[in-house]
């Protein structure tokens, strides 16, 4: 459920805030797990935890993408996924090796290392040029663009965002179903759809 309002969250606080709240959120979350006292605390903090996952995997690419070099950011987001495929195989792995009677405490309390790994690095960067047009800061916005892409002209990225941020204020749900946009659209719902309807988040 998390996903559903992902794109608000991280639109209101930037991409930045929202992916340390992730990771804040995850960590404790993922702790907590292990000292549940019974089933009913353990389905609630999984139930939390679910929701940092859910915005998690809206907000991530979407920092990527919006932070990586053209040049690169295709291959960026393709690592990000193969990153988290390859985490849920590790995590078969270290589950089967620590299998135990009381093992399982440790099993999911584990999974807040990575996730405060995540949230000292996340500090270290900005946010996006894309959410401080957002929020009118051009200035910080232009500045970051140069740091970023040194051979690229900051100014004229600055204008193809701001164009790209006025049609995404006219824009609607129903347009990706409709004229240019429809057969795209069908193909990237219907995919997810696809993907979702198989089961595999009871597998992992």
């Amino acid at each position: 459920f998390g996903a559903l309002f992902a794109g608000r969250i991280s639109n209101t606080i930037g991409r930045k805030r929202s992916l340390v709240l992730v990771a804040l959120g995850y960590a404790a979350f993922a702790g907590l797990q292990g000292l549940a006292p019974n089933e009913w605390f353990l389905t609630v903090v999984r139930f939390l935890l679910g929701l940092a996952i859910g915005v998690s995997i809206v907000v991530a690419p979407a920092y990527i993408a919006e932070s990586a070099p053209v040049r690169i950011r295709g291959s960026m987001l393709v690592t990000f996924q193969i990153a988290t495929t390859s985490g849920i195989a590790i995590a078969y792995f270290v589950g089967a090796a620590l299998s135990g009677t009381e093992s399982w405490r440790l099993i999911l309390s584990l999974s807040a290392i990575p996730a405060l790994v995540v949230l000292v690095l996340i500090f270290r960067l900005p946010d996006t040029a894309r959410w401080l047009l957002m929020n009118g800061q051009r200035e910080e916005a232009t500045d970051l663009l140069r740091r970023v892409e040194p051979d690229m002209d900051p100014d004229e990225e600055v204008r193809r965002i701001e164009h790209d941020l006025s049609y995404d204020e006219k824009g609607s749900f129903a347009e990706l179903f409709q004229g240019r946009f429809r057969k795209a659209g069908i193909f990237v719902v219907g995919l997810g759809f696809l993907v979702q309807i198989t089961g595999i988040n009871a597998i992992v």
